[in-house]
């Protein structure tokens, strides 16, 4: 299949939202190839062209992917309309290449390890260029599939389904998750130690999560684009993947509903993250889980913090009487966050809380 044949797929939210779950399941259908994060680092090397060349808006090329970088609306429209004019030169290309192959070094468990055998033939050139390019390795790493369909599963990258959708008509999917969830995911048990016991600040938490929700709003297309809830993806797996294969125009299969027959980067048994061993079964214990790890306080200021988006998707607050009074009285621990996020952008300082009860005050999701 020539590149321009190519169905493409970005799978996209924000993390420990249940990504990885769905690019496995999507990764056992005999037309499907899928592949986790293997290519963060062009996406980020794509933000930075963009900004710098075409918008010629400056930013903070090592800030995170989860950040709403954009100034102005009339920057992010034309993000979306020029992206694909983005050059990439053979320097940083190779620098591209490099960091690709140290990412499946630092994660051999969930990367697709056969990437580092075709990854060489990247070209430089444009964006519109080199997409296809990225697509077709995924592709070529599954050789014994007759594959229709390839994805790429890539956290952060919500701003990228438009620029995707209009230049190659690629799919997009977009997951979504209780914020107390994701916060309580990332900042306690297993997943905690395997950060170095360093958490992520919770404004930071809050504000990607509230972007990530702008998004999903603003990429509503049923042809080509799904969001879907976490929560809805675990309790009714096989409505849900019905729902997504007739948008991907593949016909639905039963494997993609049995968690025991998920395979990883390796091609080995997939052992999901939340968990000890491969499960046989989506687990929906991982729903209500939060509610064990995240104190009153914790969860108020989340609450707080994303209250009017989290109504807007379903999710109800344990504590809605938590206002502004105890907003401000919330003091986060700093000595526990990564020092990569410690900074005053992300630190509930008064100048952040003033901005926050603004937000809190409109009482409707912000839009772009």
């Amino acid at each position: 299949m020539g590149t321009h044949e190519m169905k493409s797929l970005l799978i996209t939210g924000i993390f420990r939202s249940g990504t990885t779950l769905l690019t496995r399941a999507l990764a056992t259908h005999d037309q499907v190839a899928t592949a986790y994060q293997p290519f963060s680092p062009f996406f980020k090397a794509w933000r930075n062209l963009i900004f710098r060349d075409i918008l010629q808006t400056p930013i903070d090329f090592k800030a995170p992917m989860g950040k709403d970088y954009f100034v102005s609306g009339e920057d992010r429209e034309r993000f979306v309309k020029c992206s694909l004019e983005a050059h990439f030169d053979a320097t940083d290309l190779e620098q591209i290449k490099k960091e690709v192959i140290a990412n499946l070094d630092d994660d051999p468990h969930e990367r697709l390890q056969a990437i580092a055998g075709v990854l060489g033939d990247l070209k430089a050139g444009p964006a519109h260029a080199l997409i296809p390019q990225l697509f077709a390795i995924v592709q070529r790493c599954y050789p014994e599939k007759p594959v229709v369909m390839t994805g790429i599963k890539e956290l952060w990258c919500e701003e990228f389904i438009l620029p995707l959708r209009y230049g190659f008509q690629t799919r997009g999917i977009q997951l979504i998750r209780d914020p107390r969830a994701v916060f309580a995911s990332r900042n306690t048990g297993k997943h905690l130690q395997s950060c170095g016991g360093k958490k992520y600040p919770v404004l930071f938490v809050a504000r990607a999560w509230r972007r990530s929700f702008q998004y999903g709003k603003g990429n509503q297309d049923p042809s080509h684009f799904f969001w879907v809830r976490f929560e809805d993806l675990v309790r009714e797996p096989e409505r849900i993947m019905k729902e997504l294969c007739h948008m991907l125009e593949v016909e639905f299969q039963p494997s993609m509903v049995e968690p025991a027959r998920f395979l990883d980067g390796g091609n080995n048994p997939w052992i999901a993250n939340s968990t000890a061993s491969a499960r046989r079964e989506f687990n929906v214990t991982t729903v209500d889980q939060w509610e064990k790890f995240l104190n009153p306080e914790e969860t108020g200021v989340i609450e707080f913090l994303c209250r009017a988006e989290m109504e807007a998707l379903g999710y109800q607050p344990r504590y809605p009487d938590f206002g502004i009074e105890e907003f401000l009285r919330y003091r986060e621990n700093e000595s526990e966050i990564t020092e990569w996020l410690k900074n005053s952008e992300f630190t509930l300082n008064n100048q952040q809380k003033e901005l926050e009860i603004t937000h809190a005050q409109r009482g409707k999701p912000a839009g772009f």
